[in-house]
């Protein structure tokens, strides 16, 4: 029964990202009706599913769903009468430029981090982004919000090029560099070297750069922005920022409210 149940989530889940690929790869964004009949339909307002339904789809937008709905004739027809679909999934929290190594000795956030940077660097980065975006896709994944660890706004790149149709992937949502107290997330970098913190964090030094850090990541075109306020693991949290003593955290927050 276990096994059974799981595989009707596989199927479903494929299906969501069938119906995403079909609808909205090389010319998604033409504003073409397709209809897709559905033999399930989940209702995630109700949390049910929901039989025999059709969807209208108009260029990347779902714009009606009903079981009485007509369909032109001559219109394109995806059929999946016999099938089970959901809705687009939703990841909220991911690092898409960013793979960890789990397991051996360098699996420390330094190491890791340095290896993105002095060993992969921006183009490589985003090219394997690129690809875990499109496996995302293909999950059933159809959003993605990207938080930071994805070096000078290779995340910028990434979402640029799945928007204009050249890559194929879920819709994205990114932050560009994390604003972050010195030292970013790289701990136990020696002080001579901690100018390659720069090249993966907006490390800021008063809440005036705090401000500065915002206006900077909002003209290149970020969806939100993300910060590190207490910066673990490393030691030096960033106080000018912190919710203690006269906290300053709305400052550079309001100043994100673009």
């Amino acid at each position: 029964m276990i096994r059974k149940k799981n595989m009707k989530v596989r199927i479903s889940v494929w299906l969501a990202a069938a119906l995403i690929l079909t609808a909205m790869t090389a010319g998604a964004f033409e504003a073409s009706e397709i209809y897709i009949k559905a033999g399930r339909l989940f209702d995630s307002e109700q949390g049910v599913f929901v039989e025999n339904q059709i969807i209208k789809v108009i260029g990347d937008r779902v714009v009606e769903v009903s079981a009485s709905l007509k369909i032109p004739e001559g219109a394109r027809i995806i059929d999946l009468s016999a099938k089970s679909v959901l809705p687009g999934l939703i990841d909220a929290h991911v690092h898409l430029m960013y793979l960890e190594n789990l397991y051996g000795e360098s699996n420390s956030l330094s190491m890791q981090g340095l290896k993105a940077v002095l060993m992969e660097g921006d183009a490589l980065r985003a090219l394997r982004g690129a690809a875990r975006a499109k496996t995302f896709l293909e999950a059933g994944i159809t959003a993605v919000q990207d938080l930071g660890n994805s070096g000078r706004f290779a995340d910028i790149a990434l979402r640029t090029a799945i928007n204009e149709g050249s890559l194929i992937g879920p819709r994205l949502r990114v932050s560009g560099p994390g604003l972050s107290a010195a030292g970013g997330q790289f701990p136990g970098l020696l002080h001579e070297h901690q100018n390659l913190v720069d090249y993966e964090y907006r490390v800021i030094r008063s809440i005036e750069d705090g401000i500065q850090a915002v206006r900077e990541n909002v003209n290149m075109g970020v969806d939100l922005i993300k910060l590190y306020a207490d910066n673990a693991p490393n030691r030096a949290p960033c106080s000018h920022l912190q919710n203690y003593k006269g906290s300053q955290v709305p400052i550079p927050i309001s100043t994100a409210r673009w």
